[in-house]
């Protein structure tokens, strides 16, 4: 019972954004920070690994179409700009702070 009364900080995983309402029907008092940033700068070699490990796990064909960069940033894209499309719900909870990651971390 305590845990529920806990806060709770998800993973600053990009996929994370399109549990966005998922998580909201959750947890209606969440707040959340969205943090845009450069694909390419999300998806530096740690990530391109990660699909390189992953990726025979969840390839039919050859697990190199999941590690190209234009196909990793394609996938970003579709993610994100679902999000967005969904961002317009969101809004009516008003519990969103928009902040570009990269402005933020120069100051």
């Amino acid at each position: 019972m305590g845990y529920l009364y806990r806060t709770k900080t998800d993973a600053r995983y990009p996929a994370n954004t399109t549990r966005t309402p998922y998580l909201l029907e959750q947890f209606p008092n969440a707040r959340f920070v969205y943090i845009y940033r450069n694909p390419y700068a999300v998806y530096d070699e740690s990530t391109k690994n990660l699909y390189r490990k992953v990726g025979p796990h969840f390839h039919l064909r050859n697990s190199e179409i999941g590690t190209k960069d234009e196909n990793i940033v394609h996938i970003y894209r579709e993610m994100i700009e679902s999000y967005h499309a969904k961002f317009e719900e969101c809004l009516t909870y008003t519990k969103w702070l928009l902040a570009l990651a990269e402005a933020f971390f120069r100051a």
